[in-house]
Parts: C-alpha cells; structure tokens; sequence
C-alpha cells in the first residue's frame, strides 16, 4: 500500500479499560481539555473514536441470546 497517497490525521480513542483507548472521560472539562490540547499540538481533530463497550457475563451457563 502507498501510504504516501493517504494524508495524516489526527484521531482520539477513548472508551477502553487498556490499550490505546485506555482512557474514561466522565466530565466536561476534562473533554474540553482533551480537545483543547490536541488543537495546541496537532491543530486539531479528524477522527474521533469512542469505542465504549459492556461484556455482559451470565453465571448459569449459555445464554438465552446464543441460540
């Protein structure tokens, strides 16, 4: 892949208990400085990925949903 032909970006990824998404923003303030700092820095942000998720666990076997 030529990935000459593909022009930088800039992404925030959030959502995540590890890993590059290793980060829980529960407040204003905290999002805006976020925001704010990466507009001081990269001029700011193309991309923004908030990959929130649950794992729901049953402690009697299979669950209904599975078929």
């Amino acid at each position: 892949m030529n990935t000459a032909a593909i022009p930088a970006k800039v992404a925030i990824v959030t959502g995540a208990s590890r890993g590059i998404g290793a980060a829980i923003v529960a407040d204003a303030g905290d999002v805006q400085a976020l925001f704010d700092a990466a507009d001081a820095a990269h001029g700011g942000v193309d991309v923004l990925i908030n990959n929130a998720g649950i794992i729901y666990r049953r402690s009697r076997g299979i669950p209904d949903w599975a078929g």
